[in-house]
């Protein structure tokens, strides 16, 4: 039994003149009818019994009053977003509960109707839950009444597999609708209290600014003692937020440092060198994420998969580093810090025209024209690429096309939107941008703070950060993350590999082969645990070394060269499984077996083309060593190979 919706007027052609001034009227929990143009056929016009070009009206509640829209709710929980500038399409409703009323007036009748459709199938088949106690005999009755027994037995079928659950479904529905309606009432109320979460908000954020600048909930931890820097100093404060495993590529080979690592980290930052590197200045402020991208770790269990989730969280912690003279704090606190601790004057200003991308009701991202501007031109582009890559191949499928990915690509003039009053997601953009300059006025309390309580930064004359004259003598702005930007390509790790690679062959010392070997034996392990075990409830193994085997090392001398293939081939010896050497101690003597492997030189490095100091080009331009966990185990592996060999 289908169940249509009874929420809206039937379909009609509103005869009704607009409101002369509909902004007047506007107030928060008031109702409308908005007037709707079916423009493509959703499955809820289908269902009501809509189709395109067809204009019928819902009754809505007005939940919040922007600078330059209105957004109404329906009962059903329907919202809609208008311009001021387009009123036309709404009329006032001054008294909306005869029409709430008689809504749950009609899903009752009708609740009321299926249910007594219900009782009449449930008595023809000498069902009635209603007659428990005679039920056995009733039936029986019924059952012997009936002249065919099998049609009987047919239409009992048909009840439990189609009438009864096709009823009880409309009722449950229909039922659902009502409860929407009877709550009808509360949507005034729920759209007075918005009003009061601004009021909330405001209080939480003076509440977060006082404990801010009074550091009752930071954390101070001298990590390097000396002498400070000179009184009159100026604090500088470094722009791009850094990662702590990427600047000292500590445990590179486990995947990394992590947050309980910390204290190795602060004494290699306390080393003059490092020190210097990362704080430049001799009062200086960084801030300092552990990890950029989260760690790999194996998951053996429920519980382990619970313990990496908060140490995952624990690693995402951010500290601020700072430095006054010789001497090195580690600070942390509640403030979040974002990848630029400050804006870039040189790329957001604040005059420039943006555009605005959103996603549903929420603002997305925000962009400066000229960045819209340039994204619309490559876009054309590419399409056009594309388009004169399949007129000149004709007979070619489209899939080789190199530029077929744009194609797929939305137009960004199908996404943006302007960031003016003509953009009914003002408020909220202005909203992203007013916190993000929140963000940043908060750092400048924090520095306040810093230099009014904390004795990270004494001594030092008075400082007034609020004033732009105290600001400028107190606080140098460093815009490292404008000086970060390289221009040209970044270094491609790959493209070096394949030109180390090339002269691969026999006799070659190579590094990659003990990772990959670790990866084979982890899906040889998973599979057996598959085996032994039919429901595992723990992630799989990424890298697994067998007892006894020493795999074919970090570095290690190819014994083979497929040319052709591209393989290197490995050898080296392992210990006998434990039967074997149990024979041994019965006089068999002590076994190894033989072990090969071959290895895509995808995965490997050839050490012996490397030349010293060759990571460096990766580990100074940010972009790579962003992804020093692809080049770090190998090129650094290359450098400590070449150190012993020079030592030795």
């Amino acid at each position: 039994m289908a169940h249509k919706e009874l929420t809206v007027e039937r379909v009609v052609t509103p005869q009704h003149e607009p409101h002369p001034d509909p902004v007047s009227q506007l107030s928060l929990g008031s109702w409308w009818w908005v007037t709707t143009e079916v423009d493509w056929e959703s499955s809820a016009d289908k269902e009501a019994g809509r189709k395109k070009g067809d204009v019928y009206e819902w009754l809505a509640c007005v939940m919040q009053l922007g600078s330059n829209f209105v957004e109404l709710q329906s009962p059903q929980g329907s919202r809609i977003r208008i311009h001021l500038d387009k009123l036309d399409c709404l009329r006032l409703e001054p008294d909306a509960a005869p029409y709430i009323a008689q809504r749950i007036g009609e899903y009752q009748e009708r609740s009321r109707g299926i249910i007594h459709q219900i009782q009449d199938v449930s008595n023809r088949l000498g069902l009635n839950p209603l007659a428990l106690a005679d039920a056995s005999s009733r039936a029986l009755a019924v059952v012997s009444g009936q002249p065919d027994i099998k049609s009987y037995e047919k239409a009992l079928t048909t009840a439990r597999d189609k009438t009864l659950p096709e009823l009880f479904k409309a009722l449950t529905a229909n039922n659902e609708a009502m409860a929407e309606w009877m709550v009808a009432d509360t949507l005034p109320l729920e759209a007075s209290i918005k009003p009061l979460e601004g009021t909330i908000a405001t209080v939480k954020d003076r509440i977060f600014n006082v404990t801010l600048y009074a550091g009752l909930s930071e954390e101070t931890e001298q990590i390097a003692e000396g002498k400070p820097a000179d009184v009159n100093e100026p604090l500088h404060v470094m722009q791009r937020r850094l990662y702590m495993d990427e600047e000292c590529l500590l445990r590179y080979k486990a995947g990394g440092m992590e947050f309980k690592n910390i204290n190795q980290f602060d004494a290699w930052l306390a080393k003059p060198k490092n020190r210097d590197r990362i704080l430049p200045f001799p009062r200086a402020l960084v801030a300092m994420r552990v990890r950029r991208s989260e760690k790999e770790r194996d998951s053996d269990s429920p519980l382990a998969g619970f313990i990496n989730f908060h140490l995952a969280k624990a690693d995402k912690t951010t500290f601020l580093y700072i430095r006054n003279g010789e001497q090195v704090w580690r600070l942390s606190c509640e403030l979040e810090f974002d990848e630029l601790i400050f804006p870039d004057p040189s790329v957001f200003k604040a005059n420039e025209p943006k555009m605005v991308k959103t996603f549903g009701s929420r603002v997305d991202k925000i962009i400066t024209r000229a960045d819209f501007d340039q994204r619309v031109e490559n876009y054309k582009a590419e399409q056009k690429l594309a388009k004169e890559w399949d007129r000149t191949h004709p007979k070619k499928d489209h899939f080789f096309n190199p530029h077929r990915h744009s194609m797929r690509s939305d137009d960004p003039r199908d996404d943006y939107e302007p960031f003016d009053m003509s953009n009914v997601h003002y408020d909220e953009a202005a909203a992203m941008v007013e916190e993000q300059f929140k963000k940043y006025n908060r750092i400048a309390l924090l520095i306040q703070g810093l230099f009014d309580r904390s004795g990270a930064l004494h001594p030092h004359p008075p400082v007034q950060t609020w004033k732009p004259e105290g600001f400028a003598k107190a606080v140098k702005l460093v815009n490292d993350a404008t000086a970060a930007l390289h221009h040209g390509d970044k270094p491609d790790f790959e493209l070096y590999r394949e030109r180390l690679n090339a002269s691969l062959g026999v006799g070659s010392i190579t590094v990659g082969q003990g990772d990959y070997w670790e990866r084979v034996e982890a899906n040889k392990e998973n599979a057996r645990l598959d085996r032994v075990s039919r429901h595992r409830d723990f992630s799989p193994l990424r890298r697994f070394r067998p007892y006894g085997n020493p795999g074919p090392g970090l570095t290690a001398t190819l014994a083979g060269w497929q040319r052709n293939r591209k393989r290197a081939v490995f050898h080296w010896t392992k210990e006998a499984e434990r039967t074997t050497i149990s024979r041994s101690l019965m006089g068999f003597g002590h076994r190894t077996l033989n072990k090969t492997l071959a290895v895509p030189t995808t995965e490997l490095l050839n050490v012996s083309a490397y030349t010293k100091g060759d990571y460096l080009q990766f580990f100074a331009d940010p972009r790579t060593r962003a992804e020093y966990l692809k080049w770090a185990p190998l090129l650094l592996a290359a450098e400590d190979w070449l150190a012993k060999v020079g030592d030795a």
